[in-house]
């Protein structure tokens, strides 16, 4: 049997493996992987741009992308996408409400501004108005009322700015006088700045 073309052990090399012509052959197939690929921290290019390791972690070069959406590249990949994508957080308090001074917390994980604020109620409040208020490191930031028989309210847009580390809480200061509202749901959209 023929094994011209074949390799049958292991192979050492002792200078660079260079082919003979640029862009002409593969490593591997589509249904003949190579298992693993085991390199240095050196340099990895991919036609113009490259991947490195500082020992702990990628470096990926300015102007990556994850979809159609920049990513931060520096000293924080935690933060993922910057700029004019929005995000949303949702807090809620679940079942009749109560006078409460919220609970629930939001830290933002990064300098952001709110850029608008949506609430409901599960139960319309009858007899009059709910009333809550929004903090940022408990300092009343803004407030609104849901009238009675509305189980939506009527928020003017905010622009609300949050360092990293600052964070949100919502207080319940009226309930209605005859049906208390129900299940409040208060979402904020809001940017890294």
């Amino acid at each position: 049997m023929s094994t011209r073309g074949r390799l049958l052990a292991n192979l050492t090399l002792h200078g660079s493996l260079i082919p003979d012509a640029d862009s002409a052959y593969d490593l591997g197939s589509p249904s003949k992987k190579f298992r693993s690929l085991y390199l240095s921290p050196n340099t990895l290019h991919l036609g113009d741009a490259s991947l490195s390791s500082d020992g702990t972690g990628i470096v990926i070069p300015a102007g990556s992308k994850v979809g159609n959406d920049s990513v931060i590249v520096g000293n924080d990949l935690t933060n993922k996408v910057k700029g004019d994508t929005p995000y949303n957080i949702t807090l809620n308090q679940s079942g009749d409400l109560k006078l409460l001074t919220g609970t629930q917390r939001w830290y933002s994980p990064f300098n952001a501004q709110i850029s608008g604020i949506t609430s409901r109620l599960g139960t319309a409040p009858t007899g009059s108005s709910v009333g809550i208020r929004v903090n940022i490191n408990d300092s009343a930031e803004t407030t609104w009322t849901f009238a009675a028989g509305s189980a939506t309210a009527s928020i003017a847009d905010q622009t609300i700015n949050l360092s990293t580390g600052d964070y949100l809480t919502v207080d319940i200061t009226s309930i209605g006088s005859g049906t208390a509202g129900a299940d409040l749901y208060t979402q904020f959209v809001y940017k890294q700045t």
